[in-house]
């Protein structure tokens, strides 16, 4: 399994965003806004250790959340029409620990991900299985935070315990005072990154890292800077195409994140499908610039 979702069924997404654009908040805002929601992402884990991840996920997603299993649906909905399994409790247990993210300028999206962990509980004691969830969140509008996406990676083994409260946020960068500028549309960006992978995947995502960007990929731990990505991607399949099921943006246009279906080939032959989520963020000149890239291939048979 490698989303921490997945253990549950799937992977997931998400949902809209209108209105103008509202002014900005004041940095100390900002911060306590981010606090919140990561203070929401620690009560979810908690509550999946407790009371299980069904119940959890249905209580921590936005009613449009969206689960891949492997084709998207809506979670909440799913749960609904198949009632929870009779019998003794699942015997394992899904924990985690947000360590990194960032808010949207109007306080109404953001992103956090971390390590999970999933602890088998039956007589048998197999290893713990270790991750990196990331996920996509929505503030609602009783003022609370849902997720909208969520979508893992498997890592190597790691040792101890999760670490903490050892969150740190993404760094600020400076913003033109009128998003959307210059930067186009979050469809124009990913179109433009897809037609440049066509002609070489590793030079495409040359050109939209941000400074800060994160590539997740099942096997490895995140890579998290332009040269460790540049350096992996180059031994990956050459070229690449998908399709964007899903973009939405911030009220602010500074953040914003996409889902779809994406392939990787090489000499003219898929070698790899699934499902792929990102979050963009835009740069001091309005440019969209990708922060977070993470992947769900489909199991060879689903090809």
């Amino acid at each position: 399994m490698s989303s921490r979702h997945s253990v549950l069924g799937g992977v997931l997404l998400l949902a809209a965003a209108s209105g103008g654009v509202p002014p900005a908040l004041s940095q100390t805002n900002l911060d306590a806004e981010l606090k919140a929601m990561a203070d929401t992402e620690r009560a979810f884990a908690r509550r999946s250790v407790e009371q299980g991840m069904r119940q959890a996920f249905y209580e921590f997603f936005a009613e449009e959340g969206i689960a891949f299993q492997p084709q998207p649906v809506r979670l909440r909905e799913s749960q609904r029409s198949q009632p929870a399994p009779s019998g003794p409790p699942p015997a394992s247990t899904l924990d985690w620990e947000p360590v990194y993210g960032d808010i949207a300028r109007s306080a109404d999206l953001g992103w956090l991900t971390g390590p999970f962990v999933v602890t088998d509980q039956s007589p048998q004691k197999r290893p713990p299985r270790w991750g990196f969830y990331s996920s996509v969140w929505k503030k609602q509008p009783d003022g609370t935070w849902r997720v909208l996406a969520d979508l893992g990676v498997s890592t190597p083994a790691q040792q101890g315990a999760l670490p903490r409260n050892v969150f740190r946020a993404a760094p600020h960068e400076p913003l033109e005072a009128t998003p959307g500028a210059r930067g186009g549309d979050l469809r124009q960006a990913e179109q433009t990154l897809a037609r440049q992978a066509a002609r070489g995947v590793a030079a495409a995502y040359s050109q939209v890292l941000s400074p800060s960007a994160r590539l997740h990929r099942n096997g490895d731990m995140p890579f998290t800077t332009p040269a460790s990505i540049r350096e992996f991607l180059a031994t990956q399949p050459p070229s690449g195409s998908w399709e964007t099921l899903h973009a939405e943006t911030s009220r602010a246009g500074d953040l914003g994140y996409t889902h779809g279906k994406y392939q990787l080939a090489k000499d003219g032959a898929a070698v790899e499908k699934g499902y792929y989520m990102r979050v963009w963020k835009r740069n001091a000149n309005g440019e969209w610039k990708l922060v977070l890239d993470v992947t769900s291939p489909l199991p060879a048979e689903s090809k």
